[in-house]
């Protein structure tokens, strides 16, 4: 069953990068040649600096809940280096899905976690967002503690 899910979550991942892909050769078929060409690093989207900008604030730059801001939540962060123990392997499509949509209910009513699909989209096209949400999972996936 593990398997499964896991072949599941790789089979999106990958359908995901080709969507990504075709967009991305759409956009630049499109785009104006009078335009200014686009730089490179523009581009690239890390993980690990998307991390710090948005999620360490609360969840701490080392992902262990200790965020400057945490102490003012109803709900305490996550400790994200935990999440191979809790789910006993690393759920990427569960994980992609939090970040997108918000952390689960919990306690008194709606969770603290911020759905950072929508706070995404007001900075990046519909595609760099995905790619975006699936750059922290694997950077999660990448500081989970043995």
């Amino acid at each position: 069953m593990k398997t499964t899910k896991r072949i599941l979550a790789t089979l999106a991942v990958g359908l995901m990068f080709a969507l990504l892909s075709q967009a991305m050769a759409q956009a630049a078929d499109e785009a104006d040649l009078d335009s200014e060409p686009m730089i490179e690093e523009e581009m690239q989207i890390s993980g690990a600096e998307e991390f710090i900008r948005y999620c360490s604030v609360c969840h701490g730059t080392d992902g262990k809940g200790h965020g400057p801001l945490a102490k003012n939540l109803k709900t305490p962060p996550a400790d994200l280096t935990q999440i191979n123990k809790k789910y006993r392997g690393f759920p990427l499509a569960k994980i992609a899905d939090i970040i997108r949509n918000g952390g689960e209910v919990t306690g008194h009513g709606s969770s603290d976690m911020p759905a950072w699909g929508e706070a995404f989209r007001d900075n990046y096209e519909p595609v760099m967002v995905s790619a975006l949400i699936f750059e922290l999972a694997l950077y999660l996936e990448s500081i989970q503690e043995k």
